[in-house]
């Protein structure tokens, strides 16, 4: 809000905007995986394919939202790439599913851990 000069109303908008976009990304990227599974029975490209293209893409909009001066707009840019890395969330989940077979509950808090310890060592890299 000092920084950018925004009000209260609009940051707490601009908070708001990437989660938004993330829930309507989730749901549209479990539809869009069974509809691409669907048309092409190829588990690869409903779910590889999708989180490929959709996590490239983000990339591109949240590394773009650097250059934006303005604070809406580039919570806007920020938030289309929230959406499009929450499409790829339900194609990794369920990448991980099939990896995991009858064992699916260990690999995910496995997969878990290792982030919080990742988490954990960012402070100290810094």
């Amino acid at each position: 809000m000092e920084t950018h000069g925004v009000s209260t109303a609009q940051s707490g908008f601009l908070t708001a905007l990437p989660l938004i976009a993330t829930v309507f990304g989730a749901t549209l990227g479990g539809v869009a995986s069974d509809a691409v599974f669907r048309a092409t029975e190829s588990l690869a490209l409903s779910r590889k394919g999708i989180a490929g293209v959709s996590l490239t893409l983000c990339a591109g909009l949240v590394y773009s939202a650097f250059f934006v001066a303005d604070p809406t707009v580039a919570v806007l840019v920020i938030s289309c790439g929230a959406f499009l890395a929450a499409v790829g969330g339900p194609c990794a989940h369920m990448v991980t599913m099939d990896m995991g077979g009858n064992n699916v509950a260990s690999l995910f808090s496995t997969m878990n851990m290792i982030g919080n310890f990742g988490a954990g060592l960012m402070p100290c890299l810094r």
